[in-house]
């Protein structure tokens, strides 16, 4: 049946956890290797990292995808800036204009555990090596955890579960060369819920 995220063992029944995917092409995926919140160059804790990625929203398909989930989840178009709290739109153009939404996962869970992103290829169950990176324009189907609050219905986050790569870019360029070289070591196993990560 291929690649799936599994299911929240959350006892919190203030939240409603769901699973939904959306179908693009990716840009900066920091998905085997985290880095540091918040823009910054380097961080020495574990807890100030994270994974992330942005999704191409120029596509029309890819934008009613998403869009269909802000409705579905009562999630508002804006959204806090994680670091200076400032309001902006969830969709938005980057320096060349492409309009993105980004989607992120903290490296580290409030209880200590070490997150890890799976990341399969086009058969869904392949895994890609953690020294392969997914290069821009790579075609993938992000999955993500989806929390609610329960008594309103709001939508709460919208975290990054896993990739499934359907059609891998080669990264270019001196820089994706020293992140192939470093892999992170990852501690939860194979068989532990993917997707409780709040």
């Amino acid at each position: 049946m291929g690649f799936t995220a599994g299911k929240s063992k959350s006892s919190n029944k203030d939240v409603i956890f769901s699973n939904e995917t959306i179908r693009g092409i990716v840009d900066f995926s920091r998905v085997h290797e985290p880095k540091a919140k918040y823009g910054r160059d380097k961080s020495k804790f574990d807890n100030d990292k994270e994974y992330t990625l942005s999704l191409r929203m120029d596509d029309a398909e890819t934008l009613k995808q998403f869009n269909a989930i802000l409705k579905k989840y009562n999630f508002s178009e804006t959204v806090l800036h994680p670091g200076t709290k400032q309001e902006m739109p969830r969709v938005r153009p980057d320096k060349d204009g492409t309009l993105r939404v980004q989607f992120r996962r903290n490296y580290v869970t409030d209880e200590g555990k070490i997150n890890k992103i799976p990341v399969v290829l086009s058969d869904g169950k392949t895994a890609l090596p953690p020294t392969s990176l997914v290069g821009n324009g790579s075609e993938a189907v992000v999955y993500l955890t989806i929390s609610q609050d329960a008594k309103t219905g709001e939508g709460r986050s919208m975290l990054l579960a896993g990739l499934q790569v359907l059609n891998l870019a080669s990264p270019t360029g001196p820089k994706f060369m020293n992140l192939s070289q470093s892999t992170t070591g990852n501690t939860t196993s194979d068989d532990e819920d993917i997707s409780a990560v709040f």
